[in-house]
């Protein structure tokens, strides 16, 4: 495989905790580094038949989850085991739909991809690598931040650097926020529901397959994301006093009648009951959590061990493995990984916390915010300007999403300054407007010199101030 290290001289052994996606492309990612790699996981190899899934909720793969894939070779494996999505699409209480690009050109796309199967890509690319060791079933009791691992019936792990991959419950993390050490989590009043739109008995896709599906209702949601096989994973985001009301099938299934009429034929009433009542998921919990430094003495953290958060602007998993590169980054300036460590530790908080705020506000996006008229020409303003100013003027959505030369943080400063710039543009262009309404009506008599100035005035002032709430 190219870009695989051959075997020659041996730099610091690292321990990984965690062997999920981000734990894996670290593995990968240090061993063409020429490091010696032991990585350990809480369950089993989930390469094997009878492995549990875990968390199920597809994934929608971008740019900066694809630089790190390509780096250890794996950017056309994960295309061809996904299906791209350029737009969302809409679906009204009306069963009415419309279209909403992602971004400009062709190469603006997300992927959807299953979890499970990224994760065991991930893991056999990684294993590839003879300088890494895959070990399962290992449940962490303590952790000694100089570079070790302890577990409750095997041996102790120990290494130069220790990499706390191991999700948003993490062991590296919890014994790390007992020194200096910033640390808060929030969990959401929503929660999710995963439901199963099986495939048409013709083997085809129930909806167009090259999007992803919202129903925005306001205060919650549904989202449906295509498989491979012609089935679609769809999530329900509902605040938890809701999901307490469809607890039964007789109540779920009236609820989706109610809310998302059109859901019924595209399930088949059938198949959407029996996803509701005893014995199915209920409303599982949602968590955003925030760290800072990401590193102490030997160990650093990365992914949802660092930065775990909510779903929304499907940049948990790409920002996770952008860790992984960005860390790259400042080892190529180092050639130290210690060092690296360090620093990184450091600067990436800002970046980590700047997603985590955005994927927040994402979530109303979804929604709410695409239902309305002047978010949607927004939306095509800005594309627009972008197509004419490209230089000077880039969607916030693009900038995150498909431009991760750009850091999150980054981003957002670069929106607020351009999107403060188009707000008073678009002011200043309804004042002028408005003045010349005005002045129109004042020589033809119809308004006095007095008059107009006073409504002018107040009108311009009113527009200005509402644009800017």
């Amino acid at each position: 495989m190219s870009g695989i290290f051959e075997l020659t001289e041996l730099k610091d052994r690292i321990i990984i905790a965690g062997g999920g996606l981000v734990g894996g492309v670290a593995a990968a990612m240090l061993a063409d580094k020429g490091h010696q790699i032991d990585l350990y996981e809480l369950r089993d190899d989930p390469r094997n038949e009878n492995a549990a899934a875990g968390r199920s909720i597809n994934l929608s793969l971008s740019h900066r989850g694809m630089r790190s894939l390509r780096q250890i070779g794996m950017e056309e494996e994960c295309l061809a085991n996904g299906v791209k999505m350029p737009a969302r699409m809409i679906h009204k209480v009306s069963g009415e739909t419309y279209e909403v690009p992602y971004g400009r050109t062709k190469e603006h796309f997300i992927l959807s991809i299953s979890r499970l199967r990224l994760n065991q890509m991930i893991l056999t690319a990684a294993e590839k690598r003879e300088n890494v060791n895959l070990h399962f079933n290992h449940r962490i009791t303590d952790v000694d931040l100089s570079g070790t691992l302890k577990f409750s019936d095997k041996p102790d792990a120990s290494g130069d650097v220790l990499i706390g991959a191991d999700g948003a419950y993490s062991k590296v993390r919890s014994k790390m926020a007992r020194g200096v050490f910033d640390f808060s989590q929030t969990y959401i009043p929503h929660g999710y529901k995963e439901l199963v739109m099986d495939k048409a008995e013709n083997g085809d896709w129930r909806l167009p397959k090259n999007y992803l599906h919202i129903w925005p209702r306001g205060q919650f949601m549904m989202i449906a994301l295509p498989n491979l096989d012609g089935s679609f994973t769809c999530t329900l985001f509902l605040p938890f006093e809701m999901f307490k009301t469809i607890e039964t099938q007789e109540t779920g299934i009236a609820f989706m009648e109610e809310h998302f009429p059109d859901s019924i034929s595209i399930f088949g009433r059938d198949n959407l009951m029996k996803q509701f009542g005893p014995g199915t998921t209920p409303g599982l919990p949602m968590i955003s959590v925030k760290t800072s430094p990401h590193s102490v003495d030997n160990t650093v953290i990365v992914g949802d061990a660092a930065h775990a958060i909510v779903p929304f602007y499907g940049q948990g998993m790409n920002a996770g493995m952008e860790d992984i590169a960005v860390l790259m980054d400042t080892y190529a300036k180092h050639n130290d990984l210690k060092s690296t460590i360090k620093e990184y530790g450091v600067f990436r908080p800002k970046d980590a916390h700047a997603i985590a705020d955005l994927a927040m506000y994402n979530y109303i996006e979804m929604r709410d915010l695409v239902t309305s008229n002047w978010f949607l020409f927004r939306r095509s303003l800005d594309r627009l300007l972008a197509t004419f100013l490209p230089g000077s003027v880039i969607p916030l959505y693009e900038m995150v999403v498909f431009r991760p030369q750009m850091g999150y943080s980054n981003a957002i400063e670069r929106n607020k300054k351009q999107s403060t710039m188009i707000d008073w543009t678009l002011a200043a262009a309804a004042t002028a407007s408005l003045a010349f309404a005005l002045k129109k009506l004042t020589r033809e008599g119809n308004l006095s010199s007095l008059q107009f100035d006073k409504l002018s005035i107040g009108s311009a002032q009113d527009f200005v101030s509402s644009l800017l709430k």
